[in-house]
This record gives C-alpha cells, structure tokens and sequence, in this order.
C-alpha cells in the first residue's frame, strides 16, 4: 500500500541536495529555460515542485538532486500522480520529470542506461467524463414545464 507522502519512503535516499548548485548546472532550471512560453516554464515548474515535494516534503524543484532519481522514485512518482491527477494532467507532469532526467543526463548528473531506467514510465491511462451529467426524463420534463410557465425571455 503506497503511503500519501513518498518523503516517507525516499528520504533516507538523500534525494535532497547537499548544497545549492551553481543555476547554470541545476538540471530543473536548464530544463525550464529550454522551454519555448512563460507559460510553459510557470506551469513546468509548478508541476516540478509538487513532483519535489512529493519525493522530498520541500516544494522546491531546486532543493531536489534530480540526477539521483532511479526507477523505483518516477514509479512511484507516476503511480501518486496517477491517484491524484486527471490522465492529461499526470502525463503533463511525467513530461516536466522526463524533461529535467533529460537535463540530468545532459549536464553529466546521471549515466544514459541511468536516465532511460528512471524515464521507462509508461503515460498514465484513464477516461474523464464529461462535465455536466445526464438529466432523466422526469427532469427534462420539469425543466421544459417551468421554461413554459416562465413569462420571461
């Protein structure tokens, strides 16, 4: 049974950073400095630090040694977000992780073998339902009854 809190299960890993890196080499900003709109790097980030502080209690996607990450971190990463997020959503955000494993492996943080075993996440599936719901025929019946006995436009 997965606990509502990873920090549980990965901080004794040391996923935390021991110190500040230099924001040229810090995998989570190349990252998001690559991105193409303002809006990318916002929503990115955000997802990043949640992604942070679900494997640290720190929502700060700069406090977090991504190039540590293993498989077992972004499998259970992928499983909390599935819980937790529309499908459209939780990928989004295995995007952003994928993104920063990426800049990891770039910036010399992890090997190529190390990088494809934390990113082999297959995308989160599901259905979401329509907004609204589908109203019976009694209430469809109500519904058109009071729009004629309303003298209103």
């Amino acid at each position: 049974m997965m606990t509502n809190d990873l920090t549980t299960q990965t901080t004794d890993r040391g996923l935390a950073l021991a110190g500040p890196l230099p924001l040229d080499q810090h995998p989570a900003l190349v990252y998001l400095a690559g991105l193409g709109s303002h809006q990318s790097r916002r929503v990115q980030g955000a997802a990043l630090g949640r992604i942070a502080g679900l494997l640290t209690g720190n929502p700060d996607p700069l406090a977090l040694d991504w190039g540590r990450l293993q498989y077992q971190h972004t499998a259970a990463i992928r499983a909390r977000l599935a819980e937790a997020y529309a499908p459209a959503t939780a990928n989004r955000m295995l995007a952003a992780l994928r993104g920063v494993l990426m800049a990891a492996w770039r910036l010399g943080y992890m090997t190529a073998e190390q990088k494809a075993r934390a990113c082999d996440l297959a995308p989160v599936r599901g259905k979401t339902l329509p907004a609204g719901r589908a109203l019976s025929a009694g209430e469809l019946a109500a519904l058109m009854a009071a729009c004629e006995h309303d003298p209103t436009a």
